[in-house]
């Protein structure tokens, strides 16, 4: 599956580094490693080589992990880049404070190679079923997320599975961060459906026009009952016809020339 990956281990231990490389390479078969000691030296290879997964300790010197990752997270080709976090500290602030950044998962350490290793293979699998199930709705479909203590945001619609979705928002500056619930209310078409939820992931628009207000993109993952999945999926059903539709009345545009 990793073969052809290239990972980027950045941590200032030269033990760490030698001990997450061997388990890149040996157990999860990954193609290239490349290593920096801290975030800056990492930025410096994420922007002259391809790089798939990121692997990064969250105290180092110069630039740590957090800087890091809010950094990459701003770049172009870096806002869908798995990020591990590493670290010693893994208070709930710090864990919190790092997903809210961009971070998708994190180890404490000391950890064993079976635990780094599952974190790797959990995250391909979600990338592989978010990439085959999700879709792009055609149009715009705005929705509402409504986190517990009143604080509530109006949000457009950027990408939907039946298993979850990625809205568009203003910055949650009146509450709500990753792991809290929300509750989504969803217009789809003709009809509104209520969506109980928790946020897994906030990061920043990189497609936002910087010249009017800035916006974030928020992921959830739903809690649904089978009427409301029902509902979704008859939405993403619609949605994809739509699409094949159009492709169909498309190539009927083209003439055959001989």
């Amino acid at each position: 599956m990793f073969t052809k990956h290239t990972a980027l281990i950045a941590d200032d231990s030269a033990q760490v580094q030698r001990i997450v490389a061997r388990i890149l390479k040996q157990d999860l078969n990954f193609g290239h490693v490349l290593i920096a000691a801290n975030g800056k030296q990492a930025l410096d290879f994420f922007e002259t080589q391809h790089v798939d997964w990121i692997i990064s300790d969250w105290e180092m010197p110069t630039m740590g992990g957090h800087e890091f990752v809010e950094t990459l997270r701003k770049h172009p080709r870096g806002r869908e880049v798995p990020f591990i976090l590493m670290t010693g500290h893994a208070d709930k602030d710090t864990l919190r404070t790092a997903m809210a950044s961009g971070v998708n998962d994190f180890i404490a350490k000391p950890f064993s190679p079976s635990t780094l290793i599952q974190k790797i293979r959990r995250i391909a699998t979600a990338i592989e079923r978010r990439a085959a199930a999700r879709i792009a709705p055609r149009g715009s479909y705005q929705a509402q997320i409504a986190f517990p203590g009143g604080a509530k945001y109006p949000a457009e619609l950027v990408d939907i599975s039946d298993s979850g979705c990625l809205l568009r928002t203003v910055p949650l500056q009146q509450g709500g961060t990753v792991c809290d619930p929300a509750k989504l209310t969803l217009k789809l078409d003709t009809k509104t459906v209520a969506v109980n939820s928790t946020t897994i992931r906030i990061a920043l628009d990189g497609a936002a026009d910087k010249s009017v207000v800035p916006t974030i993109l928020v992921a959830f993952q739903f809690q649904v009952d089978s009427d409301t999945q029902s509902a979704i999926k008859l939405f993403i059903a619609q949605q994809q016809a739509q699409e094949s539709g159009q492709m169909d009345d498309s190539a009927g545009d083209f003439e055959l020339i001989s």
